[in-house]
């Protein structure tokens, strides 16, 4: 594993001659680095199980998810408590806390190793966006799904209260929207729009969209040009 260490454990593994390029990190007190050839690494907390290494121990140097070598992972994510990656097939899987049901298995358990939620078994996943305790994801077809703690309209799903929902549901308020990225933190979600529309310089603008129970236009304007999000 030395080929993907840095002086500093907390620096993310870097591209070398020696070692694969590292396509992107995610980090909330731990970190969990994906590489171009679809490898996933992970270290820091890992005390709720979501460095996915079947344990609850917290390790200081990036150590290879052996339950995800067999696919090629495209896109991951990093909760507070719970982990989330999608493979090349559109898969996805999730591990770590799930007692608000933001692991999207119909239960509130936990898991230690990421598990397959079956649920999307006909559909094709392409984006997994975990906040603190809930997540987003979303399909190729533009269509978002909300799960976990919504208590604070974080989910998108319903104009109602909701505590939490341990089965995916899809958000209301993007019907007819190309969504093309997500992102979700703390008790709070947000989504970027590919639909470009030409303002008065004649750039493409993309729309962002918040959460607040339903997802509510919140900015577009004919002199920038949006092209990612963070929460």
């Amino acid at each position: 594993m030395n080929n993907y260490l840095n002086s500093s454990w907390i620096s993310p593994p870097l591209s070398s001659s020696s070692s694969p390029s590292l396509s992107s990190l995610a980090a909330v007190l731990m970190f969990l680095s994906l590489f171009v050839d679809g490898k996933v690494v992970t270290w820091g907390r890992g005390t709720s199980g979501q460095l996915g290494h079947g344990d609850m121990v917290s390790i200081f140097k990036p150590k290879h998810v052996k339950s995800l070598e067999s696919l090629v992972i495209t896109h991951v994510s990093a909760g507070w408590s719970h982990s989330g990656f999608v493979s090349d097939t559109g898969c996805l899987f999730t591990c770590e806390d799930g007692s608000f049901g933001q692991l999207g298995h119909g239960d509130y358990d936990s898991h230690c190793s990421p598990l397959k939620v079956s649920y999307f078994d006909s559909k094709h996943v392409d984006q997994i966006a975990c906040g603190m305790r809930h997540s987003l994801v979303l399909m190729k077809g533009d269509t978002v799904y909300g799960f976990g703690f919504g208590k604070r309209g974080q989910l998108g799903v319903s104009m109602d209260n909701i505590i939490s929902i341990s089965l995916p549901q899809a958000t209301i308020g993007l019907e007819g929207i190309e969504i093309v990225s997500i992102d979700a933190n703390g008790d709070h979600s947000a989504t970027l729009s590919g639909i470009c529309t030409l303002g008065e310089e004649g750039l493409a603008v993309l729309q962002m969209f918040t959460v607040l129970d339903a997802f509510l236009h919140l900015y577009a304007s004919s002199k920038l040009l949006l092209d990612g999000i963070t929460c």
